[in-house]
This record gives structure tokens, C-alpha cells and sequence, in this order.
């Protein structure tokens, strides 16, 4: 994530991952593919890092709690 690069950031999901709004349950981004293609438009922001700041491990299911960093200002997701 913070060297912005979506090739390999994707590479660290299996191909037919999904990431899931934890609030909705809705699936934000299904499979490999998307995920590059989001996170390499995302990766274009200047100044944009994360810091992991919790991790759940459950069977098939990880969950991270992160700061990110945007520029300028900051955010928990």
C-alpha cells in the first residue's frame, strides 16, 4: 500500500477476494482484478500512506483497523 503499487499490493489477496463494508455487509470490491484497478487510480494521491493499527485473523476473514494518511489530514476505517 504505501509504495503505491496496486501490482503488487493485489497480489497479497486471493484472486477471488472480496472487500466487504464490515458496517453494511455490502461487497465494496470482488476479486483480484478490481482491487488493482481501485487501488491504482487510489494509489495516484500524493501524500496517501496507511498505518495497520489492528488486525483480526478469523477463518477466511481478515479485518484491519487503519489510519490513513491522506496529505493532510486523517482518518480510522
Amino acid at each position: 500500500y504505501n509504495r503505491h503499487d496496486a501490482l503488487e499490493f493485489a497480489a497479497c489477496y486471493a484472486p477471488e477476494a472480496d472487500i466487504l463494508d464490515l458496517h453494511t455487509g455490502e461487497t465494496i470490491l470482488s476479486g483480484r482484478d478490481a482491487i488493482q484497478a481501485r487501488f491504482s487510480k487510489r494509489f495516484e494521491q500524493a501524500g496517501l500512506r496507511v498505518e495497520i493499527v489492528g488486525r483480526m485473523l478469523l477463518p477466511g476473514l481478515v479485518v484491519d483497523s487503519e489510519r490513513i494518511f491522506t496529505g493532510g489530514s486523517t482518518g480510522d476505517v
